[in-house]
């Protein structure tokens, strides 16, 4: 169904992140826009970014997240669970050069913030290292571990092009430490008696150019390093997710194969990624726009793809694995007009919530799917 905002105002938030805390979800994300309505029914205004999120409860209850008073443009946005109905959130302001209102952004912030029951209960600035700026569209995953939160993002100075930082905050303070490389994508979670540890995507001439080669960096001190993964060939890797139980880490990722039919875009997914040897590659689909990895109440590996048919349409794939084979719990067409989200509710429910462009009314709002299996998914 469409979302609605205080039941009569159409509504969009941009999907970036998706995060159950005990019977809620928090859907975050910009731009949003809120299409106000009359008493009467009738528009009055497309509001932009009055809201950065939406809170959504049990019985259809959905409760707007207020923008904080931050002046920039606000991106990025990454959450994760912190107890009943609290969130644990970061996000990136951009910023143009002074006394301009348009052109460019050409700086950033990182921020943090908590939030509780819909309300924000403390926003502040992650302290960056000096001399070096935040470049957009770069954060990974933000991951908790006990009072530890820990995000990845890219940064680069005057003197050196690109690195990987991770940011932590331990006992209300934020650290950051700095790889040595720089990276295209990064994933992080946290693997038991490792720590935090990385998916990362980075060029590499020894492969053909405009290429690159994904690699895990596994934190295990003193002797931290880079593991490249066997990602079956030369091919650009995209979107990896390093994600699952802090046990048992599963890495997905897509990459471009070409053949005689032209393009296709193979998702791949390797259980145990950080186990010496790791365990092989496994095809989830063959040919995807997307995919996302979830892990259910009963720790089973779930992936919802975006897949693509020979005709170019498009239709979601509900995907698990099980004795080494894998399977596909639900398939319909894809209604969704771009990137989606999913999270799920119970070891049964799954809440999918992504874009729907109405043409014959010009107006965008966040559709929701609730979608319940017959029986929970296999574990692992």
């Amino acid at each position: 169904m469409p979302l609605f905002l205080d039941g009569r105002h159409e509504t969009y938030v941009e999907s970036e992140a998706l995060v159950r805390a005990g019977d809620a979800f928090l859907l975050a994300g910009t731009p949003s826009y809120v299409l106000r309505r009359g008493r009467d029914g009738g528009a009055v205004a497309l509001v932009r970014d009055s809201v950065v999120g939406v809170i959504l409860g049990p019985d259809d209850e959905v409760r707007g997240v207020s923008r904080p008073p931050i002046d920039g443009l606000l991106i990025e946005w990454r959450a994760v669970e912190l107890g009943e109905r609290a969130w644990g959130v970061t996000f990136t302001e951009l910023l143009r050069p002074a006394g301009r209102t348009a052109g460019a952004y050409v700086d950033g912030h990182l921020w943090t913030g908590t939030l509780r029951a819909g309300r924000w209960e403390s926003i502040a600035r992650v302290p960056l290292p000096v001399g070096w700026r935040l470049l957009p569209s770069s954060a990974s995953t933000l991951v908790r571990r006990g009072d530890t939160l820990a995000v990845a993002v890219s940064m680069d100075s005057a003197a050196i092009a690109r690195r990987t930082v991770v940011f932590e905050r331990r006992h209300g303070r934020w650290s950051h430490r700095m790889l040595p490389f720089a990276a295209v994508y990064v994933d992080l979670a946290y693997q038991d008696g490792l720590g935090f540890a990385a998916a990362i995507v980075r060029a590499d001439s020894s492969v053909t150019p405009g290429h690159n080669k994904l690699y895990l960096y596994v934190p295990d001190p003193p002797n931290a390093e880079l593991r490249a993964v066997d990602t079956s060939g030369t091919h650009a890797v995209h979107q990896p997710i390093l994600a699952g139980d802090s046990g048992a880490l599963v890495l997905t990722w897509w990459h471009v194969s070409y053949g005689p039919q032209g393009a296709r875009f193979p998702a791949y997914a390797v259980i145990d990624p950080l186990t010496s040897p790791p365990g092989p590659a496994q095809v989830l689909d063959p040919d995807v726009e997307s995919i996302i990895h979830m892990t259910a109440p009963n720790k089973a590996n779930l992936w919802l793809a975006d897949h693509i048919l020979a005709d170019a349409s498009r239709e979601l794939r509900l995907l698990a694995t099980s004795n080494g084979s894998v399977r596909t719990l639900w398939r319909a067409p894809d209604p969704f007009d771009g990137l989606f989200r999913a999270a799920p509710l119970t070891g049964r429910r799954l809440l999918i919530v992504g874009p729907s462009f109405d043409r014959s009314r010009g107006v965008l709002t966040s559709l929701m799917l609730m979608l319940e299996l017959e029986c929970e998914p296999p574990s692992w």
